[in-house]
């Protein structure tokens, strides 16, 4: 864990315990990632999942706090479902070094990361430092991405062990996140299939949903059965019961990322 001090391994301690003690998972979410938060003097934390295939890693599920509506927004048009997570020059230098926690200025000077053109999407967000920490799950990478507004370009050396420890000492937590599937897998569901996952949480029948959306029954039949094949069930009671677990479960997502606002 390197050399983190006394004051801030007694306040990993203390938060670890705070978690254990909270029972709903979403409200655990929300003080883990508020109190990491303040221990690293971050203004916008997220906590994401990765799903490798094959050479490469595909974006799983994710929970942010410290943005608001319209920076929620831009996440999620131009960052996420426009793609331009994968051309920050940040997440690809830190994808090369496998497990660790590492600093933009540790990776990247300032001539490139403020050359690169997807600055100007960061500056639309008021993003500008960034840190992060990669440990690898079961069957997935979970990310802790620290980020500070538009100017306070950096992290000290003390707060990137901060994040290291954290990361280290919140294990068993990913863990069971993963386990019951908060972490889920990526949704990128067509849009036709949102009107049918609709019907079928609130109970329609195959044939109600055919009538409700204009299509036929034999359609409907096969979009079901998409879904079961899509989220690897049998069944539509399960196929209920996985759905639930998502965060934003009332629709289907862009994405499944979960924002608590601004603290």
């Amino acid at each position: 864990m390197g050399t983190i001090r006394a004051v801030d391994l007694k306040r990993v301690i203390q938060l670890s315990g705070e978690v254990a003690e909270i029972s709903t998972p979403e409200k655990r979410i929300e003080h883990f990632l508020l109190k990491t938060m303040e221990i690293t003097g971050t203004d916008v934390l997220g906590m994401v999942a990765m799903t490798r295939e094959d050479d490469h890693f595909r974006l799983g599920a994710g929970y942010v706090l410290g943005i608001d509506e319209s920076q929620a927004r831009i996440m999620n048009d131009w960052y996420l479902e426009g793609g331009a997570y994968r051309d920050d020059p940040f997440n690809r230098s830190i994808a090369k070094k496998g497990l660790s926690t590492l600093r933009r200025q540790d990776l990247l000077s300032n001539s490139e990361w403020y050359a690169d053109p997807h600055i100007e999407g960061l500056k639309s967000l008021s993003l500008d430092g960034v840190m992060a920490s990669v440990r690898t799950l079961r069957e997935q990478q979970i990310t802790l991405v620290a980020r500070r507004n538009w100017g306070e370009t950096d992290y000290s050396e003390q707060e990137r062990e901060v994040l290291d420890c954290i990361a280290d000492c919140f294990k068993w937590f990913f863990l069971d996140l993963e386990e019951h599937n908060y972490f889920g897998s990526p949704i990128k569901v067509p849009s036709r299939f949102e009107r049918i996952m609709d019907g079928l949480m609130r109970g329609l029948s195959e044939k109600e949903i055919a009538e409700e959306v204009c299509l036929s029954s034999r359609t409907v039949h096969k979009y079901v059965q998409e879904l079961f094949r899509y989220f690897g069930v049998n069944s539509r009671p399960k196929l209920m019961a996985l759905w639930t677990r998502y965060p934003g479960r009332t629709k289907l997502p862009n994405s499944v990322f979960q924002t608590f606002g601004a603290h």
